[in-house]
């Protein structure tokens, strides 16, 4: 609404003598503004206009949706002062609105021009995302930066002077919670507070406490323990048939600690199998190295004898009749072992001497101190052989090293 403020001033009988022309139709004999300027900052403030006139004036502005009319002050019969008030320009572009006189015929017309709050603050609203981020402030004068919040963030300045300055705004970490987070800063100046809006999105996390696992040939099970912000899938490649993952509650999108647990198979080939496991959810993701041995290690580190499913020997020989080695007339060797804690010998006939035989049927018998034989026929498979060593195994039968 369009306001009009008349000079409050009673006109004396006195001050008939300065020849004031009171008729509305008139023109003043002296109508002189003198302005403060015509653009002004972007904070609230009062700015003080001087008018002298030999007559009764009117002011008001144009629009008057952000500019304020406010006291006169009268400084003698034809001198005044006039303030008028600006609100903070919120918005980022310069507005304009025109401050009207009127004396009699008369009108003067000053602009008025509000530059945009970005010409005080580089901005209001910063993402601290990718990190740290810069805030430039032109201040007209001394200024303050705050939050009542807690902080998850740090300032590298929060006052200052008047004049340019620039604030970092560093992340106090990647933000490895639940959810986004943001805070208000509020930068203070010359009566005003101006928000600045700090955001920063949730860093999708996955930490795990170990991340390789070696077994022997025998496998076994093992736990992965998690902790992390976002629902996980898990990949392990087709080709690792040997290597399974128990059923396990569903992850949800929160912080927490949760155990993956995986069982790796006994490994019966000569070479190692290994896996990389990717355990994956949002932008994140983390990889586990899974390895199971072979028989080769074995080999490598056992004696001759005869070896159960956990790698380790309840057999030992001695050069001399307690291990005896054959050779028979159709190619095959036949191997005697003596088992110590039990004076018996066990025989394994059959073997092929030929190392591109890969399965053959061997006979096992083990004849006792009092000289009882039991055994029988079993299924093997040469796994390798080297350095005049045979490496055998059997579905569901202890292993066997044996000297050829």
């Amino acid at each position: 609404m369009k306001r009009w403020i008349l000079s409050g001033a009673v006109l004396l009988a006195a001050a008939a003598c300065m020849k004031v022309e009171t008729g509305g139709g008139s023109m003043p004999g002296l109508f002189e503004i003198k302005s403060p300027g015509t653009t002004f900052g972007p904070l609230a403030q009062e700015l003080t206009y001087e008018v002298e006139c030999d007559r009764s004036w009117a002011v008001k502005f144009d629009s008057g949706e952000w500019a304020v009319v406010g006291r006169r002050t009268e400084m003698s019969s034809t001198k005044s002062s006039l303030k008028v008030s600006l609100t903070t320009n919120q918005s980022d572009i310069q507005r304009v609105d025109t401050l009207l006189f009127t004396a009699g015929q008369k009108v003067e017309k000053i602009v008025v021009k509000q530059d945009g709050i970005s010409s005080f603050v580089s901005t209001r609203e910063i993402d601290l995302s990718a990190g740290a981020q810069k805030i430039t402030i032109n201040a007209p004068d001394s200024w303050t930066l705050s939050s009542s919040q807690s902080p998850w963030f740090t300032l590298s300045a929060e006052s200052g002077k008047a004049g340019s300055a620039e604030v970092t705004v560093t992340p106090n970490d990647a933000n490895e919670n639940v959810g986004d987070r943001a805070a208000d800063l509020i930068l203070a100046c010359s009566g005003s507070q101006i928000p600045i809006r700090v955001t920063q999105s949730q860093t999708d996390a996955i930490r795990t406490v170990q991340d390789e696992w070696v077994f022997d040939s025998n496998g076994g099970a093992f736990q992965v323990e998690i902790q992390s912000n976002i629902e996980l899938s898990v990949s392990i490649p087709e080709s690792a048939s040997w290597l399974t993952l128990e059923p396990s509650p569903k992850q949800t999108k929160a912080l927490n600690s949760s155990i993956l647990t995986f069982t790796a198979a006994p490994n019966r080939q000569f070479s190692p199998v290994s896996a990389d496991v990717v355990i994956s959810g949002g932008q994140a993701s983390k990889t586990i190295y899974v390895v199971v041995g072979g028989w080769a290690r074995v080999l490598e580190e056992s004696t001759i004898g005869l070896y159960d499913t956990e790698g380790g020997s309840d057999w030992t020989y001695a050069e001399g009749n307690d291990q005896i080695s054959r050779l028979y007339g159709d190619g095959s060797v036949s191997f005697s072992l003596r088992n110590p804690y039990e004076k018996a010998y066990w025989t394994l006939s059959g073997i092929p001497s030929n190392p591109s035989v890969t399965s053959f049927e061997g006979v096992l018998t083990r004849k006792s101190a009092d000289g009882k034989e039991t055994g029988g026929k079993l299924s093997l498979q040469i796994l390798h052989t080297a350095g005049g060593l045979c490496w055998i195994q059997g579905d569901g039968t202890p292993g066997f090293i044996v000297k050829l």
